[in-house]
């Protein structure tokens, strides 16, 4: 039996679908089945979680702007301010992690 290997570049990945670019790109994706009902929502759903950790990332990076304009003006509550921007640094590398394990680092 001879084996084919087969390179991204036959069959690129778009947002939702594989779309085949010469025939061996045709046969990978009838083989590996990038097309089929479960390939395509399982894609829709890491797109989707990619795109809920991207909008935590920038919720937390307001955050800590925030934190810091607060910081800069002396309040008088440093040390709550500190611990907060210590505890949204922590969840902010949390949030990297993710986004590393999903593939979407920047």
């Amino acid at each position: 039996m001879r084996s084919h290997n087969v390179r991204s570049s036959e069959v690129p990945f778009y947002p939702r679908l594989a779309e085949r670019s010469c025939p061996a790109g045709n046969q990978a994706e009838k083989i590996l089945m990038l097309n089929d009902d479960e390939s395509v929502n399982y894609r829709e759903l890491i797109l989707g979680l990619i795109a809920l950790v991207e909008e935590k990332k920038r919720q937390l990076e307001q955050t800590m702007r925030r934190i810091d304009g607060l910081l800069r003006s002396s309040t008088g509550k440093e040390d709550q301010l500190r611990n907060k921007k210590r505890e949204t640094e922590t969840a902010y590398t949390t949030i990297l992690q993710h986004l590393s394990m999903l593939g979407a680092v920047d």
